[in-house]
């Protein structure tokens, strides 16, 4: 299940790492400068984490973490066999169950097919479902992340094309 709090993650993706390429596709495709400008500073290199299928999700998820310091930025793709399945299924209340229980989420008009704004006390998280694939854009730890909505809101969309 994708249920995370942002510090599991990065132990969970670090450890996955080992196994993968140091340049994985899709984290290749994503936008370095956007990513630096969250941070604070230059991207680093990415960890990736899958492609896997997460029966929970009920998709194939694919994770990329930016490590850097005390912040980090992941970003995550889940791909659904259907964009009908990915609109039954994605809404505040399953984000809740399958991405972060602890954030409070918020429906954003005008963005992709459905999009959403999630904060924490741990990180903040903006994510777009356009077709059958759900894109999340995350930024923690830190008070400061639900600061960054417009950067997160820029990478989620970059994120679609890769």
């Amino acid at each position: 299940m994708l249920r995370f709090a942002l510090c599991s993650l990065v132990l969970l993706l670090w450890q996955a790492s080992t196994a993968t390429a140091q340049t994985p596709s899709w984290c290749a495709g994503v936008d370095k400068t956007q990513v630096g400008a969250l941070l604070g500073g230059t991207a680093p290199a990415p960890k990736q984490s899958g492609p896997q299928k997460d029966d929970d999700a009920g998709g194939v998820t694919t994770m990329c973490l930016f490590p850097a310091g005390q912040k980090v930025v992941m970003t995550m793709r889940i791909e659904f066999t259907s964009a009908a399945e990915a609109q039954k299924k994605v809404s505040a209340d399953w984000l809740k169950k399958n991405v972060e229980a602890a954030a409070t989420y918020a429906e954003e008009k005008g963005i992709g097919d459905r999009a959403f704004w999630a904060v924490s006390s741990e990180d903040a998280s903006f994510i777009i479902l356009k077709g059958n694939k759900l894109y999340v854009a995350v930024l923690g730890p830190g008070k400061d992340a639900a600061a960054q909505k417009p950067g997160l809101l820029k990478l989620a969309q970059s994120l679609i094309g890769s």
